[in-house]
C-alpha cells in the first residue's frame, strides 16, 4: 500500500503540462581515460511544452522544466550544469528522433585553453554523434562575461558514439 500511495503522490506532484523526453545513444565506440565501451549518453528532458510531432528540430532551451544526462562517468542536471543548446525533434509516437544538445558542467571557464566538461548530442536521423567529455579545452571565450562558447576534446578523457545511416555507405540511388 505504501508504494501505491507514493506513486499517486509522485503523479500528483508532476506538473500536468510537463512533457518528458528520453535520449539514449549506443555504447561508446571510441573511449579515452575513465570512459569505457560499456558507457553511453542517456538522459531525460522535461519541458513545459509539448514538442510538435514531425516538426523537425525545435529549440526547447527556454522551455525546460528540468534535465538530467549521464555518460557513465559524469551526471549533469540543472543543479551542476548549463544548457548551451537544446533542440529536439519527435516522431508521431513522441520519441526523440532528432537532437542538438550541448550541456556543460558549471562553472564554465572564461579562459581560452581552460578545462570544459560536458556532453554534446547531435542526431539528424542520418548521422549521430554522442560525446561525453571531461577533457575539453576552451577555444572560444566570446560568450557573456567572456565565458567559453566552444571547446575541443584533447581525447584524454572522453567517450564517443558515432552513427552513420546506411545511405552514407551505399550512396544515393535515384
Amino acid at each position: 500500500m505504501k508504494r501505491g500511495v507514493f506513486c499517486l503522490m509522485w503523479v500528483l506532484a508532476w506538473p500536468s503540462h510537463a512533457a518528458v523526453y528520453a535520449i539514449e545513444s549506443g555504447q561508446f565506440t571510441e573511449v579515452y581515460g575513465e570512459y569505457t565501451t560499456l558507457d553511453n549518453v542517456n538522459g531525460v528532458v522535461v519541458t513545459n511544452i509539448a514538442i510538435p510531432q514531425n516538426a523537425g528540430l525545435v529549440d526547447v532551451s527556454g522551455d525546460l522544466e528540468s534535465y538530467s544526462f549521464s555518460d557513465g562517468v559524469q551526471q549533469l542536471d540543472e543543479t551542476n550544469s548549463v544548457v548551451l543548446a537544446m533542440s529536439l525533434g519527435v516522431n508521431s509516437n513522441n520519441d526523440v528522433v532528432l537532437s542538438a544538445i550541448t550541456v556543460w558542467k558549471t562553472p564554465v571557464t572564461n579562459v581560452n585553453g581552460g578545462l570544459v566538461e560536458g556532453m554534446d548530442v547531435y542526431n539528424d536521423g542520418l548521422f549521430a554523434q554522442y560525446f561525453g567529455f571531461k577533457d575539453g579545452s576552451c577555444i572560444d571565450n566570446s560568450g557573456p562575461s567572456g565565458t567559453c562558447t566552444s571547446s575541443s576534446s584533447t581525447q584524454s578523457n572522453s567517450g564517443i558514439y558515432v552513427y552513420f545511416d546506411q545511405i552514407f555507405f551505399s550512396g544515393f540511388d535515384f
